[in-house]
């Protein structure tokens, strides 16, 4: 009994230390920079998923920007801006609606 409790507490302190190490790992090449899509010359601005393998990406290239169209069989300058607006969105059209008002209206409809 008492040797079987020794070995879960011993797996579970392996999983906890590998679990650490993966996120150490990750933390610290974050750090370097080139991971996030900054460089010395090119900044990744913004990256917009629109299927499984194809995305929309702000690239900042010197003074101007580009509108890349990226999926598996390339890459596609979209467009070339000189400068980006950001777009006026609130809080609440990014926030999530409430399950039960949902739930609620889709049963008023079918009554």
């Amino acid at each position: 009994m008492f040797k079987e409790i020794i070995t879960a507490v011993g797996t579970l302190l392996l999983v906890c230390a590998f679990l650490y190490f993966v996120w150490f790992c990750t933390r610290s090449l974050t750090k370097i920079g080139n991971v996030r899509g900054g460089g010395k010359y090119m900044k990744q601005i913004e990256q917009l998923p629109i299927g499984q393998d194809r995305s929309l990406i702000i690239v900042q290239v010197k003074a101007g920007y580009l509108l890349l169209g990226v999926s598996a069989s390339g890459i596609t300058v979209l467009e070339k801006m000189d400068t980006i607006e950001e777009l006026p969105f609130s809080a609440k059209e990014m926030e999530t609606p409430d399950f039960k008002k949902l739930m609620d209206k889709i049963v008023m409809r079918k009554k």
